[in-house]
């Protein structure tokens, strides 16, 4: 009972997020203020998630019923950062030189499109999105279904939906992502550290690309 109570809160907290997106893309579509609106709701709207997470429904899944310390889940996640960066290389490699896939992450372009314009929209990238998905795909999903599947299957799905949410094309780069965060959160017991490796990543991506178009 307790399990669908957590889930239930974060799952309809996160779906009403992504609604207001989408209600706010439509109707802001031409406006300047865009990606100032979706930045702050998502600010206000991982804050309630947290809020939900921690006060609203203090569930521990079987995987935080064990944890690290904080001093190894720290280490684990910044090995988590290292690992997802080339895991990115090599899965890159592979979609390129064997599916023939194009070397550009559309999400990427788009990403530092909008930065480049809206630096307002960091909050978004680094914080909002990293801490929603540790939260709903790592948490809910993983966590959640680790307790009534094998470990490998929660992660399949886990990862299965998080790369379809993502719709790059580059499914087996960010299956590999999806999967490596698991691993941290299984490791550790400790969503914050999954969530650290997530935020790490991002804001390493954000520099690698956006430093050559400053020199």
């Amino acid at each position: 009972m307790t399990l669908k109570k957590n889930s239930l809160w974060l799952l309809i907290g996160y779906l009403v997020i992504v609604s207001l997106f989408s209600l706010i893309s439509v109707f802001f579509k031409t406006s300047s203020m865009l990606y100032t609106l979706l930045s702050l709701t998502a600010i206000i709207g991982v804050l309630i998630l947290l809020y939900f997470n921690y006060k609203k429904a203090r569930y521990r899944n079987w995987l935080e019923k064990s944890t690290r310390s904080w001093s190894i889940s720290l280490l684990i996640a910044l090995g988590g950062v290292l690992a997802v960066l080339v895991a990115q290389r090599g899965c890159l490699w592979i979609e390129v030189s064997w599916l023939h896939q194009s070397a550009v992450s559309q999400n990427t372009a788009a990403m530092l499109t909008i930065i480049s314009h809206y630096p307002i929209y960091l909050l978004y990238v680094l914080l909002a999105a990293p801490i929603m998905e540790e939260l709903i795909f790592r948490k809910v999903l993983f966590g959640n279904l680790i307790t009534l599947i094998s470990p490998r299957l929660a992660g399949l799905i886990s990862c299965l939906l998080f790369t379809i949410v993502h719709a790059d094309g580059h499914y087996l780069t960010y299956a590999a992502i999806g999967a490596i965060l698991c691993f941290v959160y299984y490791l550790t017991g400790r969503i914050q550290a999954s969530m650290l490796t997530h935020i790490l990543m991002n804001l390493v991506i954000v520099c690698l690309n956006i430093w050559p178009l400053l020199k």
